[in-house]
């Protein structure tokens, strides 16, 4: 069975405890932009920096492998942005 390592992105409510929403990517940098942005209440690109982190929940990334076949169906949804071509 073919194995693929995917990122998640754990949410977590008051108190640290897990909500039980997670969210799927296959690269970490989108899983930490995507967990910046909703922590920091902020799209801006430096928003650690401009916004105010939420008091009301956190999050973090996390490794896991699923079986290869189960990518992109049913719970694993990946939500990495589309990669736009650059103009020629």
């Amino acid at each position: 069975m073919n194995t693929l390592m995917i990122f998640v992105l754990v949410l977590l409510g008051p108190g640290g405890r897990p909500t039980g929403t997670e969210l799927y990517f296959v690269e970490l940098t989108s899983c930490i932009e995507y967990r910046d942005a909703l922590v920091y209440q902020s799209t801006h690109i430096h928003n650690y920096v401009v916004g105010r982190k939420t008091s009301k929940f956190d999050a973090y990334c996390e490794v896991r492998l699923i079986p290869q076949s189960e990518a992109g169906k049913g719970k694993y949804i990946f939500r990495d942005p589309t990669m736009k071509k650059k103009d020629e």
